[in-house]
């Protein structure tokens, strides 16, 4: 069995303890516990500074956004996501960071060692956080929520994509016709328009799509599958578009918002 410690970073101590917290910041072992709001921490120094923020004046102010802090390293930290600074680079792939202890946890992502194992699919990965995440994919839980509509999510990437749609913001932008979108996934299938290319094809009858979702509802040609259907009249369609529109027309009113999906 390889030793975890012999594929770190090779940095020397003088002094114990210095060591004991760089070994924490490469395994993510947090032995440091707040009592009042149970955070932990893999140093004794983040843990002190952290504790100070419960106990002490927050007398350092951000003049961008007014949030206080109760220490000054904490403020400088904190101004980074203003400026955008990050001084901190991987040795490895170039990828920079704004805190040495996100730059720490990437540096796993470097190494074979993977010693956090799913107890459900047995997916093994080399972070802590990457295994939790990695659970709400089987638990369904959802831990994210939408502070404009109150829909939950189980990826913090998901809530920020999704706060797109209360914003407008459109951060994907194409290069040849300057069209934005909210999403980059879009935005790489729209690109696909001026590259003329379509990789999803039908097994069926071959006809080809530059998208997956196009080839998914193409598909119910072939099955017969209507699953959008109209409370009303019960008449089933293959695409939403073609309810609502059938909606409108037939029966002259605004779809429901319990229209959807037949389960």
């Amino acid at each position: 069995m390889v030793d975890p410690l012999s594929t770190m970073c090779s940095k020397q101590f003088s002094d114990k303890n210095y060591f004991s917290n760089c070994v924490n910041s490469h395994t993510e072992e947090k032995p440091y516990s707040c009592d009042i709001c149970k955070k932990t921490y893999s140093s004794k120094d983040s843990f002190r500074h952290h504790y100070r923020s419960h106990t002490s004046k927050k007398t350092y102010v951000c003049d961008v956004c007014n949030k206080a802090f109760s220490i000054r390293k904490v403020l400088k930290n904190h101004y980074r996501i203003h400026t955008g600074e990050k001084p901190f680079e991987c040795n490895v792939c170039n990828a920079k960071f704004s805190r040495s202890a996100s730059l720490h946890r990437h540096h796993t992502t470097h190494t074979d060692i993977k010693h956090y194992k799913c107890s459900i699919c047995s997916k093994d990965f080399s972070r802590n956080d990457h295994l939790k995440k990695h659970y709400r994919t089987h638990t369904g839980v959802k831990i994210y929520k939408c502070e404009v509509c109150n829909k939950h999510f189980s990826q913090k990437e998901n809530l920020v994509i999704h706060s797109f749609i209360h914003t407008g913001k459109k951060p994907y932008t194409c290069e040849v016709c300057n069209r934005s979108f909210s999403q980059g996934g879009h935005l790489n299938a729209h690109k696909l328009i001026h590259t003329g290319e379509k990789p999803y094809s039908c097994d069926v009858c071959h006809k080809k799509f530059p998208v997956r979702e196009k080839l998914r509802r193409h598909y119910r040609i072939h099955t017969g599958e209507k699953p959008y259907e109209c409370t009303v009249c019960e008449r089933s369609f293959t695409e939403l578009g073609n309810l609502k529109r059938h909606h409108s027309r037939v029966h002259d009113r605004e779809i429901p918002d319990n229209v959807g999906v037949v389960e």
